[in-house]
């Protein structure tokens, strides 16, 4: 995941929150719940940023910010409990390429090197998963969440989001090409009243029941594949 985190005065001080989660269950909660946490009521992994919590001790380095971020992980069962011990660390950023890798143990989570542009080769926590955690027989929900701040706001950005599918469970789904991503831009055509005009049909009771039925075949038929496609 991509992300910024910056305000209008370039200060470290601001305390926001940047929330990801990884759920096992939909809570159907508002967005300033996710914001603030859930209460930690949840089934499943949260990732929680707490933005200017540290001082920044290391100062060797020219223009390091006075203050750094609390990175903190959270995995709960399907009873709420917390499942894994203390996973933490600590970063100062205002881009930043987050990596969570959901392994057949581990849950890992990384920040990209500034100076190689590649993943850090040490995560900054890896938390071990229970068995059959996040599988194929679970649905999994993804959320992302955040506070602005007091005093003055932090704007969070999230420039993009990438799902890679490591174990190809969806290899035989159809992935949507650039043309079928392209805007709906035709125009309208009434097909039914044309058809009806090239076959010269009379306008009666029995033909107007008649077109009736082909109109509701036809938007059967259009619902269906739009049902099945945004599935």
């Amino acid at each position: 995941m991509d992300v910024s985190i910056h305000n209008s005065r370039m200060s470290s001080f601001p305390r926001g929150d940047l929330r990801f989660y990884l759920l096992r269950d939909n809570p159907m909660k508002s967005s300033m719940e996710y914001a603030n946490g859930l209460n930690e009521v949840f089934d499943g992994f949260m990732l929680h940023i707490r933005e200017g919590a540290l001082r920044n001790h290391n100062q060797d380095k020219k223009g390091a910010p006075p203050r750094i971020h609390f990175v903190n992980g959270q995995l709960r069962n399907e009873e709420y409990n917390l499942v894994n011990d203390r996973s933490t660390c600590d970063i100062g950023f205002v881009d930043q390429t987050i990596f969570i890798h959901v392994r057949a143990k581990t849950i890992d989570v990384g920040f990209k090197d500034p100076a190689t542009g590649n993943e850090n080769a040490k995560p900054c926590f890896s938390i071990p998963l229970p068995e059959d955690y996040f599988s194929i027989d679970h649905d999994t929900y993804l959320f992302v969440a955040a506070n602005s701040g007091l005093q003055f706001a932090n704007e969070h950005v999230i420039h993009a989001i990438r799902l890679i599918d490591v174990k190809h469970l969806h290899d035989s789904e159809e992935i949507n090409t650039k043309e079928d991503l392209k805007p709906f831009t035709g125009k309208a055509q009434d097909v039914i009243r044309k058809g009806a005009i090239q076959k010269h049909d009379s306008f009666t009771v029995d033909s107007y029941n008649q077109q009736q039925v082909k109109h509701s075949k036809l938007y059967s038929k259009l619902v269906a594949e739009f049902m099945a496609n945004s599935e």
